[in-house]
């Protein structure tokens, strides 16, 4: 009976007795034979149970038994599911094998093999789908364009560069898409800039050194009547999509250049860009002759006399290529005394609320409940006669009347010395305001457009845009946006920089020991708690990062990207615990009590609440869509709110609602209804 059992048609006898021919034939013509030992062991299992094979046999392991196997694995793959389930059935008593005998016939390896191979691939692809989702946010400004550097071929090294830049035009990338965009303050489009050498600006409204582009680009523009200027937006964050930030950006920067917008990166991906800002010099024919970034500004005359020196037989036309428009000022703004303010302080003491008025230039003092007591620096009516915006920024020390800001920022209480002290963010400068004497002073300054360069010795080093400052034991903190550090300064009068190194671009790298190896991305608010342990937001990262000078550590409290930490653009709007919390922009920051954190998710329109011992982040109120609403905080809306102060006399938090220009406050025994505070009091000579 056992003669009778076949195989695809063979019986098994003849089979093993034919086996060394069969071999033979593919000996030498097929390479892979160690791949199908699994299929020999079950046939010869088979064999065993069905007596045609003693349990004590074995085939030698020589090339013969390899060859074996891939002779079994072709007649295996010729036979269908029927012939396999002949193949397991006894053909005398049709029972199956496996009831007739104990020992199964499948491989147990060869399944977990190909289960585990599975299960790697399908972790792989979900892990590899979960890192692209995860960071969107930056792969959307991802271009191939940029891994072939067409852009940074064209940055200049030196100046005797220049001139082979313009020589070898030819071979530069063309600048595309240009005449196709929005333009948003200018009545009409511009025309083909054909008769132009063009200067194209890439910026983002967020960008913290804005400034010192526009002062050098609107001197490039008085200079040089031959040179178009145009300015290309384009957005990091979500909320620099909104045109209608982008208007407000042009309105408190001030600039009367043609901007349009490229919402969707196209101008970018184009040419390749990496970061902002970038300023591109085009020939008449949108040839990119040289790209210069943010790093390069002072090579940007040198390559624009090197290019009109090339080009000095092309027909250039002077004048404006366009007139800009003014935007006109929305209803809210027109009726509050407010323009744009950025950060807010408290006297709990005296109650005293002190309001960085920063679009006005000046440093506001009410009581908490709104009157006005005091102004310092800004517009004033005297004599029936106005002065100007312009004439009341500036830099000047003295009286609270004589006294002169740029665009003050952070500010702080020092209740030993009854002072203030402001950041005044334009100037790059650290002032104190003495009130009972009424006059205010400069402790730290640093800024070449004034001429002025008084930092203790330590005029090599940066210290750009200080934003925000805080106070413990008479020591003064303050993060300095611009050069993305962060500075002390003792009651000696000695200025220290404790953290950040303004060589260093921006980034997300914590330290410990040596803090000058710490990056940072335009920090922008400040607090202490009563351990001395430093809070500080990165702006830029949209991270909540802490500095202890005990431990002489700077570390990640919540926020950016735990395995790509080089990542700034991990934002978003996402609760939850430690790196797995996504904010978008956090500007202001202020020490509650019991641990806790608030904090303004400026670009999210929310207020958020950080524990800073579980390291979580939860909702407190405001809405991602925009808006002024008053009222509990479930329905409560803001825009972009920037910074935050807590009384913990009346339980109240007291909050800047920038974009809206007032000042706002929950109540947090009435379970957080959102009031607004209305400002009154005001002298005759007051003005807004």
């Amino acid at each position: 009976m056992k003669n009778q059992l076949t195989l695809d048609g063979r019986r098994l006898s003849n089979f093993i007795d034919g086996t060394l021919c069969i071999v033979k034939y593919h000996y030498s013509s097929n390479p892979c034979l160690n791949v199908h030992q699994n299929m020999l062991s079950r046939y010869l299992k088979l064999l065993r149970c069905n007596g045609y094979l003693s349990y004590s046999y074995r085939l030698p392991k020589s090339s013969l038994y390899h060859q074996v196997q891939h002779n079994l694995f072709l007649l295996d793959m010729q036979q269908d599911s029927n012939h396999r389930e002949q193949l397991a059935e006894d053909p005398v008593s049709g029972s199956s094998i496996q009831e007739n005998h104990s020992e199964q016939v499948s491989d147990p390896w060869a399944v977990s093999r190909r289960e585990a191979t599975r299960a790697f691939l399908g972790l792989f692809l979900v892990t590899s789908l979960g890192i692209v989702l995860h960071r969107s946010k930056l792969l959307r400004r991802f271009s191939f364009v940029a891994v072939f550097g067409h852009l940074r071929n064209r940055i200049p090294t030196d100046k005797e560069s220049l001139w082979y830049f313009t020589c070898n035009v030819q071979r530069a990338y063309r600048l595309l898409h240009i005449s196709t965009l929005r333009w948003i303050n200018v009545e009409e489009p511009p025309p083909m800039l054909d008769n132009k050498l063009l200067v194209a600006f890439l910026w983002r409204s967020s960008d913290i050194s804005n400034p010192d582009y526009i002062r050098v680009l609107q001197r490039v523009s008085i200079l040089y009547p031959q040179v178009a200027i145009v300015a290309i937006h384009t957005p990091k964050f979500d909320y620099e999509i909104d045109s209608h930030f982008v208007r407000i950006a042009l309105e408190n920067l001030d600039m009367n250049f043609p901007c349009a917008l490229d919402s969707d990166w196209r101008i970018w991906k184009s040419i390749g860009a990496k970061d902002w800002p970038t300023i591109l010099v085009l020939d008449p024919t949108y040839h990119i002759l040289f790209a210069i970034p943010k790093n390069k500004l002072h090579f940007l005359e040198d390559c624009i006399k090197t290019s009109l020196h090339s080009f000095s037989e092309y027909p250039f036309l002077k004048g404006a290529i366009a007139k800009t428009t003014k935007f006109s000022l929305d209803p809210i703004e027109r009726a509050s005394p407010l323009c744009s303010p950025g950060k807010i302080a408290l006297d709990l003491k005296n109650g005293r609320l002190f309001i960085a008025d920063s679009g006005h230039h000046r440093i506001l003092i009410v009581t908490l409940e709104g009157q006005f007591l005091d102004q310092i620096g800004g517009l004033r009516v005297e004599d029936d006669f106005l002065l100007s915006e312009r004439e009341s920024m500036g830099w000047k020390d003295g009286s609270f009347e004589e006294t002169r800001f740029c665009n003050p920022q952070g500010m702080v209480y020092n209740e030993e010395y009854d002072e203030l002290v402001i950041a005044d963010t334009w100037n790059d400068a650290i002032r104190i305001a003495h009130l009972k004497q009424r006059q205010v002073r400069t402790t730290v300054l640093h800024s070449k457009s004034i001429g002025v360069l008084s930092f203790s010795g330590l005029s090599e080093r940066t210290f750009r845009y200080p934003m925000d400052v805080a106070v413990y034991e008479n020591t003064i903190f303050t993060v300095a946006a611009g050069s993305n550090e962060i500075w002390s300064l003792n009651p000696s009068g000695e200025v220290k920089l404790i953290c950040g190194n303004g060589s260093y671009p921006s980034g997300h790298v914590d330290a410990e020991g040596d803090l000058s190896r710490a990056r940072l991305a335009a920090p922008s608010g400040i607090t202490v708690s009563p351990d001395g342990t430093l809070y500080i937001v990165d702006s830029d990262s949209s991270i909540v990062r802490w500095l202890s000078l005990t431990k002489n550590q700077v570390g990640t409290l919540v926020g950016g990207d735990a395995i790509f930490t080089g990542n700034l653009s991990a934002f978003g709007d996402r609760n939850g615990v430690s790196s797995s919390v996504r904010l978008q922009r956090p500007m202001g920051i202020c020490y509650m009590d019991d641990n806790q954190l608030i904090i303004t998710d400026t670009f999210n329109h929310k207020l958020k609440c950080i524990h800073t011992i579980q390291r979580d982040c939860r909702w407190i109120c405001g809405d991602s869509q925009l808006g002024y609403v008053d009222g509990p905080k479930k329905y409560a809306k803001f825009h972009c709110p920037c910074d935050v102060a807590w009384d913990p006399i009346s339980q109240r938090l007291y909050i800047v609602d920038q974009e809206n220009h007032v000042i706002r406050w929950m109540d947090w025994n009435n379970n957080g209804t959102v009031s607004t505070l209305h400002l009154f009091g005001f002298p005759t000579w007051w003005f807004y």
